[in-house]
């Protein structure tokens, strides 16, 4: 019974927290969206440390003790096991329950600050002051002159906040490492900076070695495309303002008009491009 209140409460907040994030996504300086969501981050963290102790009692009891408890909400099984993994890193409920009452002031606010800024910085593209999400929108324009300016204009306006936003992501791995370092000193054992990460991710270092090996792997055909989107717009090297260009418009010179090609035909040209 008290899995499923907590569920239910869990998608109530949720609901209300992701309408203040799309009332934030169109007007970042929307302050009752920004008050709405430091009112459900606040809630949250108190419904977190409600239901604590029940997380805590399945995240350290005995398996035979879990096996039961899953009999009845089989659908927990997935979450149940996958806490249980870092049972030895848990600490005590009090000191569980105070990480969790500071993240929202602490961890989670600096997040906060960097949305805040993120929302809050202008930018002139062709004369016109937009946010940053706007003129990130022009970088996909199939003019470079307007790509190159929004890209300037972007880089400049978060310039201005680099020691902020350098600031910032130092306190984000402050606290994790600090964290850390405490649950390492319970469990008698090192903790690397990317566990808790990984955790959270549903990941496992394995998994994120492959994936880096793979990119690896795959880089040199990474370069030759985008060589190749240099060569089709007619430039020796890609500017970063350019990664996100669209393709150029194939003409036809006798009929001076943009060429059309079948979907299989469009498909064969990008296999050959790449093969």
């Amino acid at each position: 019974k008290i899995s499923h209140l907590e569920q239910e409460a869990s998608l109530l907040l949720g609901n209300v927290s992701v309408f203040a994030d799309c009332e934030l996504s169109v007007d970042g300086l929307n302050v009752v969206a920004k008050q709405v969501l430091a009112r459900t981050r606040s809630l949250g963290s108190l419904l977190l440390q409600a239901s604590q102790p029940h997380s805590m009692i399945l995240q350290v009891a005995p398996d035979a003790l879990v096996d039961r408890y899953l009999q009845e909400v089989p659908e927990e099984t997935y979450p149940v096991l996958h806490e249980r993994k870092l049972k030895d890193l848990t600490l005590s409920l009090p000191e569980e329950n105070l990480i969790t009452a500071l993240s929202v002031d602490g961890y989670n606010s600096w997040g906060q600050l960097y949305n805040s800024i993120a929302a809050s910085l202008k930018c002139n593209v062709e004369g016109k002051q937009m946010g940053v999400a706007k003129a990130a929108g022009k970088l996909s324009s199939p003019n470079a002159s307007t790509r190159l300016m929004a890209w300037t204009a972007i880089q400049d306006a978060w310039r201005a906040q680099e020691e902020a936003a350098a600031s910032i992501l130092n306190s984000i791995a402050g606290w994790r490492l600090e964290l850390n370092r405490r649950r390492a000193q319970l469990a008698g054992r090192e903790v690397h900076y990317l566990e808790s990460a990984l955790h959270q991710n549903r990941m496992s270092r394995e998994s994120l070695d492959a994936m880096m090996e793979a990119v690896g792997e795959a880089r040199a055909l990474g370069q030759r495309c985008l060589r190749l989107q240099a060569a089709a717009s007619g430039k020796s090297k890609l500017h970063p303002a350019d990664l996100m260009a669209p393709p150029p418009v194939l003409t036809d010179n006798a009929s001076k008009g943009a060429v059309r090609l079948p979907f299989h035909e469009g498909i064969r040209v990008i296999s050959d491009a790449v093969s």
